[in-house]
């Protein structure tokens, strides 16, 4: 099911790429978090069934952080998941890194710039906590 219901979204959705990337827009934590950072994520989410591909890339610019649809020209860094790996860490039920040790989370490109970056998205989950209170997942 895509779209909303009751002020909810759906995860994945193009009204949720949308709704997060609004969300990261309008965070000042975020902007100064990141105002020495240029990162592009690419985040690809296999379904199990037939195979779909859901993409989605956010690109961290200096302050500018936005969430666009679709893979995007170029990512620094891509993570791979299934839908279900992939709604487990949207909602929290699993971090990033936990999914990523047990191989649940493919990680590729330049790791090393991906490192070097992280602790700007360290306070992520706060900014993202109203986003997941309006997704069903």
């Amino acid at each position: 099911m895509t779209g909303t219901l009751s002020g909810m979204v759906d995860f994945a959705s193009p009204e949720w790429i949308r709704l997060f990337d609004d969300t990261v827009r309008a965070s000042p934590a975020l902007q100064t978090a990141t105002a020495e950072v240029s990162l592009t994520i690419r985040q690809r989410v296999t379904s199990e069934d037939d195979d779909t591909v859901t993409a989605w890339h956010i690109v961290a610019d200096h302050g500018s952080v936005r969430v666009h649809p679709g893979p995007g020209d170029h990512a620094d860094v891509t993570f791979s998941c299934d839908d279900e790996t992939a709604r487990a860490i949207g909602s929290g039920s699993i971090s990033v890194q936990t999914a990523f040790m047990i191989g649940r989370l493919r990680i590729g490109g330049d790791t090393a710039k991906l490192m070097a970056h992280a602790p700007a998205f360290d306070g992520i989950a706060d900014v993202l906590e109203g986003l997941r209170a309006q997704t069903t997942y």
